[in-house]
């Protein structure tokens, strides 16, 4: 049901696209980016879209963010052509009825210029020339509100737009589409590329046209479409690649590459490479690093695009609110770590329902973080009632299917929630232990996670080449070390099925 939700809407957009499609040249909605960051992949980012700059590109990647921030880009042409963009976005409260708001300003202004006849002959007025759009932002995932595919993202822009030439201006209203698809498996169950893969698409400047003198000129239409994969290369160092394809309605296709490397969340280094038929390529180079202040984050990015007649320089400042994160009570074991959440039970729930308070979102998302920092092997969730009432029990196991939802679309594998426990209390004589809210994280012992990759991917080796008896034999051993995971278990009896089919 996911994923064919996912190509519908996706279908949907690229008419709407071909519908609209028209001509102009509008500065400011110009398929080029506003960020620092987004100029130095060379606008690959419809694919990535994990940073404020999703307004500009991609808006349905708002919804992956979960703070509070603002940011600013100043960019420098040649010939004192001036652009900029200020955003600000905020998450807001509820998984699945919040989403994310945002609210952006561009502006580009053209130095003055000698106003010329038909025939090109000065008549000596001296006029200048100016763009300027305000853009609110929205995305949410609505399928989440029916359970249907947590990994679908939409987003939905309404701009307002000026433009001006001289004495003469305009006005005019547009809007943007936008879809991000984060892909939580993928064909052949390759577990390397999970969590990391994701698609894009929008559709931007969907509006009226311009008029001057009577002359109407339609805003510059743009279908984009991209991929992005981010990849952990150790602990301090990891990856994220951006491929884009843009169809803008005024000039041949834009084909987009980038590559940003990260080192330790402190460094970013950024090379992007565009193609674009009937006009040169060129690459983009682009660094960046964070500071933390007192709660806050300072990002500060820079980007340099070769031109013609000159470069493109581009600087981003932002601020990103860091909220203070929750500190649980752990019991660290060798095997296996525990996590007491009974104090903030009342914190994360609201009285008498399984729905999170909008702290709770917060402690929760923190959670994620510590089980994501072990190398879990397992992740038990453990609810316990002080009360033998049906009723309380019942509430007890909707709250643990709450926690494991939210665990599953925050991005902690869903085959490796092995367990949700409802515990009724446990009696000694009139005594009722007092109820309890705690998670168990199971760690791999000492060698025995390379072995069971060893296994499990000398097993995807040989199922891809149709060996399907060895196949068998690789998983069997690698279930041994891994005796509840559900996929591997599939996979076994799909492999088991096909090498039936073959001896028959």
């Amino acid at each position: 049901m996911g994923h064919k939700s996912f190509f519908i809407i996706l279908l949907v957009l690229a008419v709407i696209f071909y519908r609209e499609k028209g001509t102009a040249s509008v500065a400011v909605l110009m398929p080029d980016s506003f960020s620092a960051r987004s100029g130095a992949l060379n606008d690959a980012v419809v694919g990535l879209a994990d940073d404020l700059d999703a307004i500009s590109v991609n808006p349905a990647g708002l919804n992956t963010l979960t703070y509070k921030g603002l940011s600013f880009t100043y960019i420098n042409y040649f010939s004192e052509i001036h652009l900029g963009q200020f955003v600000m976005g905020t998450s807001l409260p509820g998984s699945v009825y919040g989403g994310y708001l945002a609210m952006g300003f561009k502006f580009f202004s053209l130095p003055a210029f000698e106003q010329t006849d038909s025939q090109g002959n000065a008549i000596g007025n001296q006029i200048d020339a100016g763009d300027y759009v305000l853009t609110l932002g929205y995305a949410n995932n609505p399928l989440k509100i029916f359970s249907m595919d947590k990994n679908l993202n939409l987003g939905f822009n309404a701009k307002y737009l000026k433009s001006r030439l001289g004495d003469m201006s305009k006005n005019s209203f547009a809007f943007d589409l936008g879809l991000l698809y984060k892909f939580t498996f993928l064909p052949l169950g390759y577990p390397r590329l999970k969590d990391n893969f994701s698609f894009g698409v929008s559709v931007q400047n969907l509006g009226n046209p311009l008029v001057y003198d009577e002359e109407e000129t339609s805003l510059p239409k743009n279908f984009r479409s991209g991929i992005g994969y981010a990849f952990q290369i150790n602990e301090r160092n990891s990856a994220r690649l951006g491929m884009d394809m843009n169809f803008p309605s005024d000039s041949p296709e834009i084909f987009n590459m980038g590559l940003e490397y990260i080192y330790n969340q402190i460094l970013f280094l950024r090379a992007g490479y565009k193609y674009q038929k009937g006009t040169e390529s060129h690459v983009s180079l682009g660094l960046g690093t964070r500071f933390p202040i007192s709660g806050f984050k300072l990002l500060l990015d820079y980007a340099f695009i070769p031109h013609e007649l000159s470069g493109k320089h581009m600087i981003t400042l932002s601020f990103i609110h860091e909220k203070e994160k929750a500190v649980f009570r752990v019991d660290d074991e060798k095997e296996k770590v525990i996590i007491g959440l009974s104090e903030y039970k009342d914190k994360i729930f609201i009285e008498k329902k399984e729905d999170f308070k909008r702290e709770g979102y917060d402690i929760l998302d923190d959670l994620v973080d510590v089980i994501k920092v072990e190398k879990y092997k397992n992740v038990v969730i453990i609810m316990q009632t002080s009360s033998l009432k049906d009723d309380e029990m019942r509430l007890a196991r909707k709250r643990g299917e709450s926690v494991y939802n939210y665990f599953v679309h925050r991005g902690i594998d869903e085959n490796r929630i092995l367990h949700m426990v409802y515990e009724k209390p446990q009696q000694d004589g009139s005594k009722i232990i007092d109820e309890s809210f705690k998670i168990i994280i199971i760690r791999w012992k000492e060698g025995e996670e390379q072995r069971f990759k060893a296994y499990y991917y000398n097993g995807l080796d040989a199922f891809i080449k149709e060996g399907y008896e060895n196949a068998v034999e690789e998983w069997s051993e690698a279930l041994k070390l891994d005796p509840d995971n559900k996929e591997l278990k599939r996979q076994l009896e799909e492999a088991r099925e096909k090498l039936k089919k073959k001896q028959d």
